[in-house]
């Protein structure tokens, strides 16, 4: 059961009825100066039971501001879906940040199709013995003054720089050029 409102129009003196009002013809936040009285309630009376009521887009006072200044707004709407969608813009960001750190830890660029001058990015230190399927040596050379240690990971085929200092590595380069002495 949907029932209409009715507008009724009285003035400023006959509303205040000797009470000390005072009527603001210039909001702040719309910028603009408010229209007259008698169109102020010409609106109203044109929109009520028109307009289906909606929290967001819909409600009191994007119906009071449209018959005031002309411009359906809501201040207090925008205060909340823009205070929220800052805060998913912040989130997301940080996710996405913090994905591309992790990312780079050991990585190689060589199958990335670059050619840098060195392969390695980053390198590995801890002991990943069991988890390596293959690796592969790479000396110093002119584009490059590091000694470089790629070892391709089981299963995923990953391909992780390890860091050629580190104690459990070097045995695995020792184990590496005794293999390839006759």
């Amino acid at each position: 059961m949907c029932r209409k409102a009715s507008i009724r129009v009285d003035s400023v003196e006959d509303f205040r009825y000797g009470a000390q009002i005072m009527v603001n013809d210039m909001d702040m936040k719309m910028k603009c100066q408010a229209l007259a009285s008698e169109e102020v309630a010409r609106r109203a009376e044109k929109l009520v039971g028109d307009i289906p009521y909606s929290l967001l887009w819909s409600n009191c006072e994007h119906f009071a501001t449209y018959c005031r200044y002309g411009t359906p707004v809501s201040q207090q709407t925008a205060k909340v879906y823009f205070g929220r969608m800052h805060c998913k813009i912040i989130l997301v960001s940080v996710i996405v940040f913090l994905g591309f750190l992790s990312i780079g830890e050991g990585m190689s660029l060589r199958g990335l199709g670059v050619d840098p001058r060195c392969r390695c990015i980053e390198t590995e230190s801890r002991r990943i013995g069991k988890l390596i399927e293959s690796v592969e040596l790479f000396p110093p050379s002119p584009h490059c003054k590091d000694t470089e240690i790629i070892a391709t990971l089981k299963g995923s085929g990953k391909e992780i720089c390890l860091d050629p200092t580190a104690p459990w590595v070097k045995k695995v380069i020792e184990k590496i050029i005794a293999n390839k002495a006759p």
